[in-house]
């Protein structure tokens, strides 16, 4: 429990500094490529546009949900997917850009963690700081994302509370006193992003394995057999 508890407090403390600086700088090239395949709810495209450029996955994500709300939970999710160690900073990002949809967005980052991290461990791991991460960018919804990461969680959400204690300065008694009484709020928010998740595309990564991988099928270059090797020059 012990260890636990230090693990959680760790990722708390990594998800704060994620929370506070999630604004990496993106050209203004990148930014208008982002902005046009938002608007045209290109979500593929965001997604692989922040795969081509992990450092800025956040600001990329943020930029998206700015260029079209209505996207911003399935956003959220697909590119936590193409960038999985920025799942924390990604769901902080756009919860800033869209707070009244916060607790989705956390319910749709934290359901595409768990079906697509390799082990339990570590979509707990994940979960738990995707959850501080996203009660520090929209305090006022606490209870309801907590309860809303809960739920998307399922089994992998056991450290939700105590990161979102952690996070907030609170106790866990209180963080999951707020969850409960905010329950019915946060299901409904977990339905939505499960579905945002559910329905986000993935950044296709052969796009990024095709320049360096041989096609397939593709036989090995033979040099031409010279006919006169090997043989005794007539004496």
């Amino acid at each position: 429990m012990k260890t636990r508890s230090l693990i959680v407090a760790a990722l708390v403390a990594l998800s704060s500094s994620f929370a506070v600086a999630q604004d990496a700088a993106i050209s203004a090239e990148l930014a208008q490529q982002v902005q046009q395949a938002a608007a045209a709810g290109n979500v593929q495209a965001v997604a692989q546009l922040a795969q081509q450029n992990p450092a800025a996955a956040a600001t990329i994500a943020k930029a998206a949900a700015q260029a079209n709300p209505s996207v911003a939970a399935t956003v959220a999710a697909a590119v936590a997917v193409a960038v999985p160690t920025a799942a924390p900073q990604v769901a902080a990002a756009v919860a800033v850009a869209a707070p009244s949809q916060a607790a989705v967005v956390a319910a749709a980052v934290t359901s595409a963690v768990v079906q697509s991290s390799a082990t339990p461990a570590q979509a707990a791991q994940t979960v738990a700081a995707v959850a501080a991460a996203v009660v520090q960018a929209a305090p006022a919804s606490a209870g309801v994302v907590t309860a809303a990461v809960q739920s998307a969680a399922g089994t992998a959400g056991g450290g939700v509370a105590q990161a979102v204690a952690t996070a907030t300065n609170q106790s866990v008694a209180a963080v999951q006193q707020a969850a409960t009484q905010a329950s019915a709020q946060g299901q409904a928010a977990a339905s939505q992003g499960s579905a945002a998740a559910a329905s986000a595309p993935q950044a296709p990564a052969s796009s990024v394995a095709a320049v360096s991988t041989p096609p397939a099928n593709t036989p090995p270059s033979i040099p031409p057999v010279d006919p006169t090797a090997n043989v005794s020059p007539s004496r």
